[in-house]
């Protein structure tokens, strides 16, 4: 008995560490655009623009991003009241705009303008502050971005679970035909269901489940058997949540044990093993949202083929300086 189980543990751990090397032999590797690229380390996502240098989803941000040579925009898209798509990552404008008042409660043409300085999501205690003209500081139609920089990658976040919303951006992707350079998604599996009904052809990225699933099947040693779905798998460093975000409250009685969580996944979704495997299925990975030259450092280390940050000239001036060279379509 003891031996037969042994022998089929031995048979399966063998098989299984055989197609995480080469999972060409079960399966064909996607050949989606974003995945034909080889190379370690080749893509410079600009998070919201780059917050922290210029004020986040603004055109402004993009055409600085742009102009160094950024190879993806990373946006929020969210829709008004009178069903315009605007990019924004907050619903509520408080943060952003200094009023209590939803985009979604709101007409296009009513939007108040952004605020002139506004704190990173990623890196705590830091502000930004930028006096440019109230013109400058008006909230993007999605369409505008688009018509801008028709060849731009852009990854879209779609931050609220609205059948309207999803299916405009779906219509305005077609429309400009862009599907093989837009990437999006959300970490809700309620709206990644939605998103994937819409349009297959537009690239996606892993929902929060698909993620942590993908990580249990890596573990088990299942991963290389099953098929992907996806076209990126986008991930935090989870060190970030130790650092430079408070995850939960410096004084709660959790903060010990979600600490200790946020080292475990840190330490499992940077393992180069697992983000190797993907890359040969066609799934690269691309880490948010990195602001430091150590996280860079570590992403390279890991094998991630994109690094999302809020500092593009910073990240652009690293990936010079470590021969790192720009993505190719």
């Amino acid at each position: 008995m003891w031996f037969a189980v042994t022998l089929v543990l031995g048979c399966y751990c063998t098989l299984s560490y055989v197609l995480r090397l080469k999972p060409e032999i079960l399966h064909k590797p996607r050949r989606r655009k974003l995945a034909q690229d080889k190379r370690a380390l080749c893509l410079h996502v600009s998070h919201r623009g780059g917050a922290g240098e210029n004020l986040e989803n603004t055109m402004k941000a993009f055409d600085y991003a742009a102009a160094l040579g950024t190879d993806m925009f990373e946006i929020d898209c969210q829709m008004t009241k009178d069903n315009y798509v605007v990019i924004a990552h907050d619903n509520n404008l408080l943060r952003l705009c200094g009023e209590d008042v939803l985009i979604s409660e709101t007409n296009f043409y009513d939007l108040p303008p952004l605020l002139c300085t506004q704190q990173l999501a990623f890196m705590k205690g830091h502000h930004l502050t930028k006096q440019v003209p109230e013109n400058e500081r008006k909230i993007l139609l999605l369409e505008d971005l688009f018509k801008k920089y028709p060849a731009m990658l852009i990854n879209i976040d779609i931050k609220t679970h609205n059948l309207k919303l999803i299916s405009s951006v779906a219509e305005l992707v077609k429309k400009y035909q862009r599907e093989d350079r837009t990437l999006w998604g959300n970490s809700s599996s309620a709206i990644m269901t939605s998103v994937r009904a819409l349009n297959t052809n537009i690239l996606l990225y892993y929902s929060g489940v698909e993620v942590i699933k993908t990580l249990f099947l890596y573990c088990t040693g299942l991963l290389p058997f099953v098929p992907v779905y996806a076209d990126c798998f986008e991930i935090p460093m989870f060190e970030i949540g130790l650092k430079y975000i408070d995850v939960v409250p410096i004084y709660s009685k959790w903060r010990p044990y979600v600490n200790l969580l946020l080292r475990v996944l840190d330490y499992f979704f940077t393992n180069e093993k697992l983000i190797t495997h993907l890359r040969k299925r066609g799934v690269p990975t691309i880490m948010f949202v990195l602001n430091t030259e150590e996280q860079w450092e570590r992403a390279a280390k890991c094998g991630a083929m994109g690094i999302m940050t809020d500092f593009p000239s910073q990240l652009k001036l690293w990936m010079s300086k470590n021969g790192y060279t720009p993505f190719t379509m």
